[in-house]
């Protein structure tokens, strides 16, 4: 008989499972139930906060406890007093010694375009320093200079299109006379060109030269200068430096970098040099220091997140705190709800402020600032045949002079329009200092109101380049953009309520259709999931070339989405270079609007917000210049009565307040709960931003 031998499957005869992972059974959806986030001791940034106020509390209990020791053997009943008043820490006064040993360990931080501003929270003012890094290069860069070479200097030298603009502000400044009853001198140019041109310079001897300085000296070959040194290096100098600025316009200055690591190293070289120099901390003590940090309103994710990285992972701080720019002006100023307005140097911000709290749809970024109005005034003057007339602001040293100029004569007070004699000292290095007379008439008025008439400052490039080296912070599931957002915002750069973009670049999309097409996009996907788990298992099935045709339609239908997400994407980086250019007053009135839309008090919110108009910023601190938009903010509506300009507190210059605000809010105890450690940021990242800041900051 002969034995059959039986094939066994290897499956049968190995009872082996299919995989290690042990199944799911489904949820009962009757009896379903969870906690999960439900309680604050579930994040991991409260628990951090619950943590530190339980050592903070043992730690004032012990130091009780040895005071106590030391008065006549009270130890017992102080201990017992102490751990009776552990719920009740909040109730309790701090004195003046732990809040001054509170600040004394904390930086506050206000970076910006043109100047950074620092110091200790218990420091009185702060330090300003430049936001620059001068780095030796090769050869220097050829920059355009202000006037081309050969170019006469009088009306006209700038084109047509700018006496076009030039005739607008004279027009605006004649009604202002005639409106003040004050009679205008009807030759005064020329006889204000004449003179200048007349007008020769008189050498200045170094010792009757009080405001002398000494330019640096680059003989020894440093790789980097920072602070005020680098702005005073010879032009012609040995070996050659070019200047670097970090920040412009208030976001990275990607268009001067090559990568993004050296954007960042030159920024954080900037801000180590100056807290060790201008605070006297050493670099292997700033582990015992935190940092309180002011950003803008209208903040890039990016930016913030790179400072972050900058502050915990390069300078080693063990805290840092985060608060808006708005929010900071109004602790400094100590109200509560207010219209900020931040006049800086190379933008303009607006902003409401209700309670503490920044209203997010009123926010208005605009790209002019003080800056802008340095180089106009440098125009204004090279008009009127100012005898100086090698200005060129590429210059180190002629932007000094420039700002001089701008500081000392601008004002808004239209009594000053007059044939005047005025003297300025220009210096250079290599040469004695100059003493220069001239004369002006209205010029340094009618800078003052270029903020009402922006399309003058031609800033249309002033945002190219940006998001080369810095992507959009978007969201990784339903790919969509996370950077913050402001109706009034997108209503003046769009022209249209709706947000609806008026097409410069030909690509007709709006954004209900960019979540159209990324809806589309999620549903496809999810077809082809779908199509993927239905395909079986045997390819002999006669359905198999019916399913491979339907999944290639799948796949082609996903790559078209695919690029329609891409052009969308594509509009909104090269949105994000468009300028934005709406008169000072109008921006005002347009933020306080959006900020009453749809409000169930807006009548009140009104009242509130226009009669606490704040002016921080050192791009708007001119004589009556407060005065003159009030005049002009009552012209655009004279039916809002309340309408007033809050001065900043005594003895408290405008560009203090944000950073005097910050040093204010983080001595309070509420301050603790908003306080990343780097040990949070390294586990979580950004995220912890989501629980402590205050507001809805991080989520735009």
């Amino acid at each position: 008989m002969v034995m059959v031998k039986r094939k066994i499957d290897p499956n049968e005869s190995l009872n082996l499972k299919f995989s290690q992972f042990q199944p799911i059974p489904p949820i009962n959806q009757k009896n379903f139930y969870t906690e999960y986030l439900k309680n604050d001791n579930q994040y991991f940034a409260n628990r951090q906060i619950a943590e530190n106020a339980k050592k903070a509390a043992q730690m004032k209990k012990a130091k009780l406890a040895e005071k106590g020791s030391t008065d006549d053997g009270r130890t017992g009943v102080v201990a017992k007093t102490t751990g009776a008043n552990d719920d009740s820490d909040d109730e309790d006064e701090e004195d003046t010694g732990e809040r001054a040993a509170l600040g004394s360990k904390t930086i506050v931080l206000h970076l910006g375009s043109s100047n950074t501003r620092l110091g200790l929270a218990s420091d009185p003012h702060p330090k300003s320093v430049p936001t620059v890094l001068a780095r030796k290069v090769p050869y220097s860069q050829q920059k355009r200079p202000l006037v081309p070479p050969g170019t006469m200097c009088g009306p006209g030298m700038f084109g047509e299109e700018y006496e076009g603009h030039i005739k607008k502000l004279e027009s605006d400044m004649r009604a202002r006379m005639r409106n003040a009853k004050r009679r205008m001198v009807p030759n005064a140019n020329d006889l204000v060109s004449s003179y200048n041109k007349r007008s020769e310079y008189e050498e200045i001897v170094d010792h009757n030269d009080l405001e002398r300085f000494d330019w640096t000296d680059v003989s020894s070959g440093p790789v980097y200068i920072t602070g005020k040194a680098a702005l005073r290096i010879p032009t012609d100098s040995s070996p050659h430096y070019d200047l670097f600025w970090p920040i412009q316009n208030g976001v990275l200055h990607e268009r001067a970098y090559q990568a993004r690591e050296q954007l960042l190293g030159d920024l954080g070289i900037i801000i180590s040099q100056a807290v060790q120099t201008e605070l006297g901390i050493a670099k292997n003590s700033f582990s015992d220091y935190s940092v309180a940090l002011v950003v803008p309103d209208l903040y890039d994710k990016a930016f913030v997140e790179s400072l972050f990285v900058i502050f915990f992972r390069d300078l080693k701080f063990s805290n840092a705190l985060v608060l808006q720019e708005s929010v900071c002006a109004t602790f400094g100023a100590g109200i509560s709800s207010a219209c900020v307005v931040d006049v800086g140097a190379q933008s303009t911000t607006i902003s409401c402020v209700e309670e503490g709290l920044c209203i997010g749809d009123s926010r208005i970024s605009m790209t002019y600032g003080g800056d802008d109005l340095t180089k106009f005034m440098a125009k204004q003057l090279l008009r009127v045949s100012f005898p100086y007339r090698d200005f060129d602001l590429s210059r180190a040293y002629d932007v000094l002079l420039a700002e001089d100029l701008k500081l000392k004569f601008c004002s808004s007070n239209e009594a000053e329009a007059a044939v005047q004699l005025y003297q300025t000292f220009q210096r250079q290095p290599g040469r004695q200092t100059r003493k220069y007379n001239f004369k002006v008439y209205d010029e340094h008025i009618t800078c003052t109101m270029a903020y009402f008439h922006p399309e003058i400052f031609e800033n249309d490039d002033k945002y190219s380049a940006r998001r080369s080296l810095f992507s959009r912070s978007m969201d990784i599931y339903e790919d969509q953009s996370q950077e913050p957002e402001s109706v009034i915002q997108d209503r003046l750069l769009y022209g249209k309520s709706d947000r609806e973009p008026n097409n410069i670049y030909n690509v007709n999309i709006r954004p209900q259709e960019v979540v159209t097409v990324r809806g589309a996009r999620a549903l496809a996907l999810a077809a082809a999931d779908s199509t993927r788990a239905d395909t079986p298992l045997d390819v002999d099935s006669p359905m198999v070339d019916a399913v491979h045709d339907s999944k290639n339609d799948v796949e082609m239908a996903i790559d078209e989405l695919d690029k329609e997400v891409d052009a969308v994407n594509d509009v909104l980086d090269r949105n994000d270079e468009l300028p934005l250019l709406v008169p000072l007053d109008v921006a005002i009135i347009s933020s306080i609007t959006c900020a009453c839309e749809n409000a169930p008090n807006a009548d009140e919110r009104r009242k509130a917000m226009c009669s606490t108009i704040l002016i921080s910023g050192a791009g708007y601190n001119f004589p009556y210049a407060s005065y003159y938009l009030e005049e002009r903010l009552k012209a655009l509506r004279p039916a809002w009565t309340s309408i007033a300009i809050v001065p900043p507190p005594r003895d408290m210059q405008p560009e203090m307040l944000c950073w005097k605000g910050l040093s204010i809010f983080s001595r309070i105890k509420i301050a603790t709960e908003y306080w990343v450690s780097s040990a949070e940021f390294d586990l979580l990242g950004s995220r912890t931003l989501q629980q402590k800041s205050l507001g809805q900051f991080w989520l735009g």
